[in-house]
């Protein structure tokens, strides 16, 4: 009965989807210039083709919607190769630009950095105008010149394969300027040869303030619907040229005083502007560095972020849609190794992407995750993923459909899944309610897992469970006084087993405030019991210079019972740059729960060059002890090279030596 709920439920949504594709309600427009000489960069504007340029200005606080005092201006052109943007940003106290960062891409492809650290400007391309955030394409610099890009879809760090964009910047007595010049290959963008329009927008940060400014503004809602519009461009499909990228890798070493070598390939096709397709075959995927699981006491299977190239390419046309907090149907990590993965993803219209992807170790297992999505209109999609996991000892399917619709405030996300094979049955059930004000979110959720779901390939963050999860949060900043942003939540729990008993309730308060003078407390409380055994904890963290990762020290303090145990948990972490280029950062974690346990990590890197680097990471972990240090040449085009002494993710300290070259064919 519950199932058949579920279902109609869905149907009845996407059939309203396919109705609700109201006129687009875009706030700014920008008609597109196509230039026939292109700008020389200097990063100063000075070439006076930029005079010719269509103009973007009138940018508003993000937050209160009001025009900046300190304005800026956007010129935009393009031709069959680039698209060219300039920026002109005003600053009445151009010595007070902050930027620090000179590492390529941090700013997106590290969890850990905050983008209100320092002076930068974005702009975001949507050429399919699907207003998602996977479908928005980001090219950053911030005031020194560093480059930062996210790729719709997803992309590995291949620079052969992410595209090679320039960007330079310069300050002057009035505030600073930017010049990016953006090739063409670096998008997904429609394949048709006549012109289109395509959702854009610009934005900036002045780090002085803390103030985000955009051109067309999204609200603090983040509405990607009101992005501006950029008119009449029309992409290069007549010169565009299907490319091939081929990177072998050599990898000789020593293990135990025994010498190795591999080899192996990763390849990368393009045959449209939208549509791309990629296979490795036999992937060292050893010599990446991975995120480490926390070693505290955890109720719900934990989330370890991927950072293996051929499981980035794409990444996003296997995610979920929505905000489901009950799975992940498709949950990469859980594919260890292989020795030959392909994948096709893309767009089969332009309201319609999809992904196939297939890996195999011939000795024992293959590994399938596919799905597809249909956007019906601006704030409307919906989909279907099957995943399959066939294995020697095992084999599990899991088939998934689901939707997302928003009406203004309102959104609404449901899932259906169902799993059969070995252990496996039943179903996942997933409904959310989302209503974002501008500054009050608030989630109602329902949650219907079988203690039977098996997703083998994917990630149940807990099983066997079902009912309702109410969560709310405050979000504000001011631009004036002691504070200058805030974040207060609250949490409700009542959930039952599926065949009766009640599972879990109870209740947590927390929340964040920042003040102006750069440092910043969290606190919380929460009170649960789960199964009849009690969760009631306490935590407060004090955290000093939290927009410079360069110079960031707190602690974080949580205390109370766990599984109706006494525990205590301290967190010391601290970040420093010290002789210019050396970074070092620390976290840590002691837990007292039944014994005292301890987790440590230490990493270190020494920047010789943008492209050049020696590092390292120490790792103290539940009595094991890993360490390991590399060198890296990569970054730039070409041959990159990596030297390294031990496993990055091993428990312990590994007696082997690496060296890798990856070449480009």
């Amino acid at each position: 009965m519950k199932r058949r709920f579920i279902f109609s439920l869905a149907l009845l949504l996407l059939t309203v989807n396919a109705y609700c594709d109201r006129a687009r309600p875009y706030s700014r427009t920008l008609t597109a210039f196509k230039t026939s000489a292109p700008p020389t960069l200097r990063g100063d504007l000075s070439d006076p083709i930029w005079k010719t340029a269509p103009i973007a200005d009138k940018f508003v606080d993000i937050q209160s919607g009001s025009l900046m005092e300190e304005q800026t201006k956007v010129y935009l052109l393009y031709d069959d190769k680039n698209i060219y943007v300039g920026f002109e940003m005003i600053d009445t106290q151009p010595d007070k630009i902050v930027a620090r960062e000179t590492i390529r891409d941090y700013k997106f492809a590290n969890n850990e950095f905050d983008p209100r650290s320092e002076d930068s400007v974005d702009v975001s391309f949507d050429p399919f105008q699907h207003h998602r955030s996977d479908e928005r394409t980001l090219f950053s610099l911030n005031a020194i010149g560093t480059r930062s890009v996210r790729l719709a879809g997803g992309r590995g760090n291949k620079l052969e394969w992410r595209g090679d964009w320039e960007g330079m910047v310069k300050k002057s007595a009035k505030g600073w300027t930017a010049e990016m010049r953006i090739p063409w290959a670096s998008l997904s963008y429609p394949s048709g040869k006549q012109a289109a329009s395509m959702s854009l927008n610009f934005a900036r940060y002045q780090s002085r303030t803390h103030t985000m400014s955009i051109w067309s503004n999204l609200t603090s809602q983040y509405f990607f619907e009101r992005d501006g519009l950029w008119e009449g461009v029309q992409p290069p499909t007549g010169s565009f040229k299907p490319k091939l990228s081929v990177l072998p890798y050599l990898l000789p070493g020593v293990l135990d005083g025994r010498f190795s070598l591999h080899s192996g390939a990763d390849i990368r096709y393009t045959p449209k502007p939208d549509l791309t397709a990629v296979a490795s075959i036999n992937p060292d995927l050893g010599t990446v560095e991975g995120a480490i699981a926390s070693a505290q006491f955890q109720r719900f299977a934990l989330f370890v972020p991927e950072h293996r190239p051929f499981f980035l390419e794409g990444s996003d046309y296997f995610g979920n849609d929505g905000n489901n907090v009950a799975a992940l149907y498709f949950y990469s990590q859980q594919i260890p190794q292989f020795d030959l993965g392909t994948k096709v993803y893309g767009k089969l219209s332009p309201k319609d992407s999809f992904g196939l992807m297939n890996t195999v170790s011939f000795a024992s297992r293959n590994d399938t995750a596919a799905s597809y999505r249909h956007q019906f209109s601006d704030t409307s999609s919906a989909g279907l993923m099957l995943v399959q996991k066939s294995a020697n000892d095992d084999n599990n399917t899991v088939g998934v459909i689901n939707q997302s619709t928003r009406w203004g405030k309102l959104r609404v996300d449901t899932d259906l899944a169902l799993t059969s094979g070995k252990d496996s049955g039943g179903d996942a059930k997933h409904i959310q309610l989302v209503y974002s004000d501008k500054l009050v979110r608030t989630e109602l959720t329902y949650n219907d897992i079988s203690p039977i779901f098996r997703a083998a390939d994917g990630l149940v963050f807990l099983p066997d469970y079902r009912g309702p999860i109410l969560v709310s949060n405050y979000n504000n900043q001011w631009r004036k006084g002691f504070f200058r942003r805030v974040n207060i939540g609250g949490g409700l729990v009542h959930v039952w087993h599926t065949e009766g008993p009640l599972f879990a309730r109870g209740a947590e308060i927390g929340g964040y405030l920042e003040a102006r003078k750069d440092w910043a407390i969290n606190f919380g409380a929460s009170s649960y019991v789960f199964d009849g055994q009690a969760d009631s904890t306490i935590n407060i963290g004090i955290f000093a210079n939290v927009s410079n990762r360069f110079r960031q020290y707190g602690f974080v303090l949580k205390t109370g019972k766990l599984g109706d145990k006494p525990a205590t948990i301290l967190g010391p972490q601290f970040s420093t740059r010290i002789f210019r280029n050396l970074d070092i950062t620390y976290n840590g974690s002691v837990q007292n729960l039944t014994g005292v346990q301890h987790q440590h990590i230490l990493s270190m890197s020494y920047n010789l060059s943008p492209t050049r680097s020696i590092g390292g990471r120490v790792v103290v972990q539940g009595g094991n002890t890993n360490w390991y240090l590399s060198y890296r040449n990569s970054g730039a085009k070409g041959v990159e090279s990596y030297v390294i002494l031990g496993d990055p993710n091993a428990l312990t300290f590994q007696n082997q030596f690496r060296v890798k070259w990856i070449f480009s064919l």
